[in-house]
């Protein structure tokens, strides 16, 4: 499972994502839109509502920036006060404990490259869990094809059912009712 998880991740929220515009892309469809012109306009809309996200907690950052002065003099008052107290209750000197902090920011530069891989991780699973959430949706019925010819022709009834039952709980489980 360690082995297979980059491959595997995107692949799952791929399928939760896909079952959840399942009912927006047959609307869609029902409105004689191609199938792939509706899968892109789901995975638009999908795009949409994450720029939207995106964009509503970096105005908050930029409205917290802008006070930042206030929230800077207060931590630089909070610091002062941890290092006296460190001092007075611990005996390290202001010295040292400068040194300490020192050491500990020269550690925070790999730290940096390490949030650059883990960014370009993300990018890269971000796209090619769009790539399958578009192949989920456009070869629904081949997949669904492929599971019942799995099962023998006695069960293929109850397996249909069952696959229509798995649909329904997972749009309503995704959704939240």
């Amino acid at each position: 499972m360690y082995y297979a998880k980059p491959f595997l991740v995107p692949l799952c929220f791929a399928g939760l994502l896909a079952m959840l515009f399942l009912p927006l892309n047959r609307w869609f469809e029902s409105k004689k839109i191609p199938k792939g012109l509706s899968i892109l306009l789901c995975i638009i809309i999908f795009l949409g509502l994450i720029t939207g996200i995106i964009l509503l907690i970096s105005w908050q950052i930029s409205d917290l920036a802008t006070e930042s002065t206030d929230v800077e003099n207060k931590i630089r008052k909070m610091i002062s006060q941890t290092k006296e107290y460190i001092g007075t209750h611990f005996g390290i000197s202001k010295k040292q404990q400068e040194k300490i902090i020192t050491e500990q920011a020269e550690q925070n530069g790999a730290m940096l490259s390490n949030l650059g891989s883990f960014l370009t991780g993300f990018v890269v699973d971000f796209i090619l869990m769009l790539v399958y959430i578009f192949l989920f949706m456009f070869y629904r019925g081949r997949i669904k094809t492929f599971i019942l010819q799995l099962i023998s022709s006695q069960q293929k009834k109850n397996t249909e059912t069952i696959i229509h039952d798995i649909q329904k709980v997972s749009q309503q489980y995704i959704t939240g009712l």
